[in-house]
């Protein structure tokens, strides 16, 4: 199996390597191509986006469809030109679909791909390309083994190379990755028991018997342990049955059987498999999803922070928003403040009959609903005696706290 299309085009350093294969002249169309092929992959992006794609697609048809000599690089061919009509009416048009650009797309990728592409792989450059990407990515047996992606490339090694020998990985994976951290813990409980009597029987059974023929363990069996080995087992798993149950005492219990199948694949199976185009493949898919992985941090990251940014802006906003009423506020109320200074009233009573502290009531109780008819919603009294000026303050409903900050209340001046 050897790299595709696609894994090459989509890292510059192994571009590179594919672009050294032609002449300056070809390896700059095929860039053309290489950037063709990714703003398009850009623009199909743009899902939910509709209003993002009218402008992209004005700039992929001026940078690659209206140039005569970018057209001619691209090397669209005669029977292209209808295709390539099409879009240019629909750009102009304004209608700019994500499969605007489908036709021309597989146009330009099945060229590369019937021509170009073969050329490569049968040149110096690309197995120039493959020792290098041997040589700087380096993946050790047991990171193979405790990834399921990764193992699945060992796997068709296997299966192409050592035919019948699969069962090997299958009882040193599950071993490694259920088994084991079934029996992680010191506590004891009749469903863990249960469960890890389970476990032991199926794993035995599936893999250390040899069932080859039929049964559920057909072709699945651990055929790199010697019999000597199964045989150990069987007698470990005998007696530990008669013991007192404890989760650790199974900790042991495959590790000679995983020793055997681990020796197996270290020496005689993992170098060559280093030495295939699938070691390739599964670097290069090691490299990509990696790369995914950061782009998708890094995407995250700048949502998150755009996120924190807006939000902060609105809480801005409402604090200014807050100011501005809260200032609006103070200003209404001062204009509806009104000043009156008051004589000493005579010997006559002025406000009617009866004592002062009447008079005061009496005040209170008409004058300011009427005012506050008005639209004034509090009144400050100066009362001018012989030897003092008392300051009163009156106001309507729960607006005494905000009229006492604007007028100066219960407040006695000697004169």
């Amino acid at each position: 199996m050897d790299l595709t299309l696609d894994a090459v085009a989509k890292d510059a350093f192994r571009r590179d390597f594919f672009l050294r294969c032609f002449t300056e002249r070809e390896a700059q169309a095929l860039e053309l191509r290489f950037a063709f092929l990714h703003r398009v992959r850009q623009y199909k992006r743009l899902v939910g986006r509709r209003d993002l794609l009218p402008r992209a697609a004005k700039e992929i048809v001026a940078s690659y469809l209206q140039q005569v000599e970018s057209t001619n690089q691209l090397l669209l061919p005669p029977s292209a030109e209808p295709l390539r009509s099409r879009v240019l009416n629909a750009v102009a048009a304004g209608y700019c679909p994500l499969d605007l650009f489908n036709g021309l797309e597989t146009l330009v990728r099945d060229h590369m791909t019937r021509d170009a592409f073969p050329q490569f792989l049968r040149s110096r450059e690309y197995t120039e390309l493959c020792d290098e990407l041997r040589s700087r990515r380096e993946l050790p047996l047991a990171e193979v083994l405790v990834d399921s992606r990764r193992t699945q490339f060992l796997m068709k090694f296997l299966t192409k190379n050592f035919p019948g020998d699969e069962g090997n990985i299958y009882f040193w994976v599950h071993v490694q990755t259920r088994f084991l951290p079934l029996i992680q813990t010191t506590l004891f409980s009749v469903a863990l028991f249960e469960e890890v009597q389970r476990h032991v029987r199926h794993v035995f059974n599936r893999y250390l018997v040899g069932e080859t023929d039929t049964g559920e363990g057909a072709g699945s069996a651990a055929t790199r342990v010697p019999e000597t080995v199964r045989r150990a087992t069987l007698q470990q798993i005998m007696k530990l049955q008669s013991e007192p149950f404890s989760p650790p005492r199974y900790a042991n219990l495959f590790r000679t059987a995983q020793d055997c199948v681990w020796e197996w694949l270290q020496t005689e199976v993992y170098p060559k498999f280093r030495a295939s185009s699938l070691y390739v493949m599964l670097v290069v898919e090691t490299e990509d999803l990696e790369t995914d992985q950061q782009l998708r941090r890094l995407s995250e990251h700048v949502q998150a922070t755009a996120k924190k940014s807006a939000t902060v802006r609105q809480e801005r906003q409402s604090e200014t928003i807050l100011r501005v009423s809260s200032r609006k506020s103070e200003v209404q109320l001062k204009a509806n403040a009104v000043l009156v200074p008051i004589k000493q009233p005579s010997t006559q009573n002025l406000w009617g009959q009866g004592a002062e502290s009447n008079r005061h009531s009496f005040d209170r109780v008409l004058t300011v609903p009427q005012l506050a008819q008005n639209g004034i919603h509090s009144v400050s009294v100066v009362s001018m005696g012989s030897s003092e000026i008392v300051f009163e303050l009156f106001c309507t409903g729960d607006q005494y706290e905000a009229a006492a900050e604007t007028h100066p209340t219960h407040l006695v001046m000697s004169v």
